[in-house]
């Protein structure tokens, strides 16, 4: 099948409208011819350049499917991720602190000094 613009250039150049060099001659269908060939194979080159940038988008969707259900995958173990670091947290919230600590052991060790010396002014020597 023609392409209509095709079609439109050939009725006019059979009319006469489209002369090449505008002397009125005869060979004004001829000079068409010879303008619209290189055309015509410039048009080929395009359309075969059109598919094969067609089938270079359609292996880039395909890919982008694939990276997209890998995103999703990623997703799924970073939300993972993020509540095993939210548990993570609250336990260490709960940890008593440092100077928890060294508080906790010197009211230990005074409290069982204390205790000691107790026993030792009940049961010691008389």
């Amino acid at each position: 099948m023609v392409e209509p613009s095709q079609e439109l250039l050939r009725r006019l150049a059979l009319r006469g409208k489209l002369a090449g060099d505008g002397s009125g001659s005869d060979d004004g269908g001829n000079m068409l011819e010879q303008r619209v060939a290189p055309l015509e194979a410039d048009m080929r080159e395009v359309k075969g350049m059109l598919a094969r940038i067609e089938a270079a988008l359609q292996k880039m969707d395909a890919r982008f499917d694939k990276m997209e259900a890998r995103f999703e995958r990623f997703d799924d173990r970073l939300r993972k991720l993020e509540v095993e670091i939210a548990e993570v947290k609250g336990t260490v919230r709960h940890l008593p602190t440092t100077w928890a600590m060294i508080t906790t052991s010197f009211g230990a060790v005074f409290a069982t000094a204390g205790f000691l010396f107790a026993l030792v002014g009940l049961f010691g020597p008389p």
